[in-house]
């Protein structure tokens, strides 16, 4: 079958992502938010700091696509944007409120419950093939994003 390769990931994501947004739209968020608030949570754990251009950079998406999501995240008390104590209020730190931590918390364990759906039918060999098929993927896609910009 000519395609199948791509078939098959999209009907993959297509599955993983419908999972995801039925069980976090009751939240009420999408899964773009979810996976920002993930990032800033990840990233800033052990003091670093998040800023809205790491963001663009991690998810490859625009300026304006990312500012209007952290309006959203915002508006809904999920995250804070503040000016670094050196003044320059064109780069504000990106941290999560507490209730940002705890969206985060009942998220992670979505993303945890999908995760298990597809690897618990692999052995540990395939998982860490997967990943390392996963990891050539990312890598090549990273190379040619940047060409293309």
């Amino acid at each position: 079958m000519e395609n199948y390769f791509c078939m098959s990931l999209r009907v993959m994501s297509n599955f993983v992502k419908k999972y995801i947004n039925e069980k976090i739209t009751t939240m009420g968020l999408t899964s773009f938010q979810c996976g920002v608030l993930h990032y800033v949570y990840e990233n800033t754990k052990n003091g670093a700091v998040v800023f809205q251009k790491n963001l663009e950079d991690f998810f490859v998406t625009s300026k304006s696509s990312m500012s209007d999501l952290l309006q959203s995240l915002e508006s809904k008390g999920l995250i804070m944007r503040v000016s670094p104590e050196n003044g320059d209020s064109r780069k504000k730190e990106i941290t999560l409120t507490d209730e940002g931590k705890r969206m985060n918390d009942l998220t992670d364990k979505i993303l945890d419950e999908v995760e298990q759906f597809f690897l618990s039918s692999l052995d540990e060999e395939e998982k860490e093939d997967l990943f390392k098929i996963f990891d050539k993927f990312n890598e090549r896609m990273e190379r040619k994003v940047w060409v293309l910009m």
